[in-house]
């Protein structure tokens, strides 16, 4: 951006920002919807990528279960809070200020979910390329779990992605084109860990299964390494009123019992869901290599289940232990390898089993 003097104008950080929001995008579509329907046994048919918008083209097998489809529906806005999130924790980790161009990422990952509400809930704007992602979350949430609040629900709760100080520190960085710290409440000193500072943020968390779960994370700068604290709460979204829909009268089939389509005798028991989150950049380190980890328990309903507004409460855990090679204050190679047990994640397999994952990161 210096080289080519675009820091020194509003106008030209408003430019630089363009390629970060391709990279937000190509994320929520490939990373996002893409890889979510490998998973589940699809193919990927395709994108079609216009100026501010983009569509993935995917099948599944006729038989594949709702929840697979809507799991694949909410995995490009996750996958975007998955990335705001590591922006904060390689900034923490490498001490490094944000500067606009991280900024523009920050705002364009953190942000994205609350964009998709606003256009398809708030204001209710239709998509040249299909039904927006948000609208199709709620249609197909009703013709499992019948009507219910919900489109009123994300419309209020949207909000609470606003409650980031991180948003307005890149709008700051970027309005003003200072290099600016990550956003931190001074603790104070703490024996073997040194100055700590904390910043805490709110997010919505859309599920699968009829969840609108509000999650707090604060994320904790210390001396030695960034810590991220996350726990997050909410209760099923359930009725006894079937919801048809005459877009797609196929799917509402009584002889498939994924959908709700008649009342039951005895209404279905409304369970309350809970998640802790505990990662450790660096319990230690070796030359350049540190090691860390994170631990992941939650309780939610079982998902893909034959009659999903019936399934059970289940516990789940999910430990990783991760192996960071800092090439230089910009860039690193991160590999991370654990075990997870069935249920939905941010940005992890639905199934039971390993995990084990690499890549290259760069700050920008």
């Amino acid at each position: 951006m210096i080289k080519y003097g675009l820091s020194n104008s509003i106008i030209g950080r408003i430019i630089a920002g363009y390629p970060s929001f391709y990279i937000a995008l190509l994320n929520h579509e490939v990373v996002g919807h893409g890889r979510r329907a490998y998973e589940f046994g699809g193919t990927v048919d395709g994108y079609t990528l216009r100026l501010f918008s983009a569509v993935t083209h995917y099948d599944l097998s006729p038989n594949s279960h709702p929840q697979q489809h809507n799991a694949i529906t909410l995995a490009g806005v996750q996958v975007n809070t998955c990335l705001a999130s590591r922006i904060i924790n390689q900034l923490l980790q490498t001490k490094q200020p944000l500067s606009p161009v991280t900024a523009w990422s920050y705002i364009f990952s953190a942000g994205n979910q609350l964009w998709y509400v606003l256009h398809d809930v708030v204001f209710e704007q239709t998509h040249k390329l299909g039904t927006g992602d948000i609208r199709s979350h709620i249609l197909s949430m009703e013709k499992i779990y019948g009507k219910t609040s919900i489109q009123d629900k994300i419309r209020s709760l949207c909000f609470l992605d606003l409650m980031n100080p991180m948003l307005f520190a890149s709008f700051y960085t970027i309005a003003s084109g200072q290099n600016i710290q990550v956003p931190m409440i001074p603790l104070g000193q703490i024996n073997g860990l040194g100055q700590i500072g904390f910043m805490p943020s709110v997010n919505l968390i859309l599920t699968p299964y009829n969840v609108l779960e509000k999650r707090i994370t604060v994320h904790i700068n210390t001396e030695y390494t960034p810590i991220k604290i996350a726990f997050g709460f909410g209760q099923e979204l359930k009725s006894n009123d079937p919801v048809y829909h005459t877009l797609d009268d196929s799917v509402c089939d009584s002889s498939n019992s994924w959908y709700f389509i008649k009342k039951d005798s005895t209404p279905s028991k409304v369970h309350d869901t809970y998640y802790f989150e505990l990662s450790v950049a660096r319990f230690f380190s070796i030359s350049k290599v540190d090691l860390g980890g994170s631990l992941i328990i939650w309780r939610q309903p079982e998902l893909i289940t034959p009659v999903p507004r019936h399934s059970e409460i289940k516990n789940g855990i999910m430990g990783l232990l991760n192996l960071t090679f800092n090439i230089d204050d910009r860039f690193s190679i991160f590999a991370e390898a654990g075990y997870k047990t069935k249920g939905f994640i941010l940005d992890r397999p639905v199934d039971e089993g390993p995990l084990i994952n690499f890549a290259i990161q760069c700050l920008v």
